[in-house]
């Protein structure tokens, strides 16, 4: 065989090879690229709640603190999986009116539903309702009566919770103030009382 009988196969060869190369190209340039995990928007927010802190215990706590102090026990119902429970947690610490109002008047409790007695809590505290979503709030008084039970969708506006309407809640809801001259009037009755009489001389 001559060398010049093998020029028209080499030829042909080359051109389907330069063919075959350019059909790959565009396979790989049109083949989708692998897609990375995405990354998270934002970087994961501080625990807020404790499933394994008692809902009992921590609600006796407060009810302790709450009669010392004249205040009402707010409960907050949630987890740390909860994204709207850090909105409005958030809310409870930016806010600077809602903030104080929480310190003057109520004992936060963070409760996390899988904590032991929270699904029995959880259960009193909404009783009657139905389709609770969490958040979930429930005011009670210091002797641990509960005054009400709070769905929260109501006071968000969004994607947040409207300041307005949550300050509204919480101010619906305070102890009601006493009057200045039956707590001084009690004071002094109280302090009467125990004061010891004084032994008489003889004569």
């Amino acid at each position: 065989m001559r060398l010049r009988d093998l020029r028209p196969w080499s030829a042909g060869s080359t051109v389907c090879l330069v063919l075959l190369g350019c059909t790959a190209g565009i396979c790989l340039a049109q083949a989708p690229k692998s897609e990375k995990p995405a990354a998270k928007a934002d970087a994961k927010k501080p625990s807020i709640y404790d499933k394994n802190d008692d809902a009992k215990v921590q609600l006796a706590a407060a009810s302790t603190r709450a009669e010392r102090s004249n205040k009402r026990v707010l409960l907050m119902f949630g987890g740390d999986w909860c994204g709207w429970c850090h909105k409005l947690h958030d809310l409870f610490v930016q806010n600077a009116e809602i903030r104080r109002l929480l310190s003057y008047e109520y004992e936060l409790v963070m409760i996390d539903t899988n904590a032991p007695h929270a699904p029995e809590l959880l259960e009193e505290c909404s009783k009657g309702q139905t389709g609770v979503g969490f958040p979930f709030l429930a005011v009670m008084d210091a002797g641990g009566k509960l005054l009400v039970g709070q769905k929260t969708d109501p006071l968000e506006q969004g994607d947040h919770h409207d300041p307005k309407k949550v300050k509204e809640f919480l101010a619906r809801w305070v102890v009601e103030p006493k009057d200045a001259q039956v707590v001084l009037q009690v004071v002094l009755q109280a302090a009467l009382s125990r004061e010891r009489p004084r032994t008489q001389r003889s004569s």
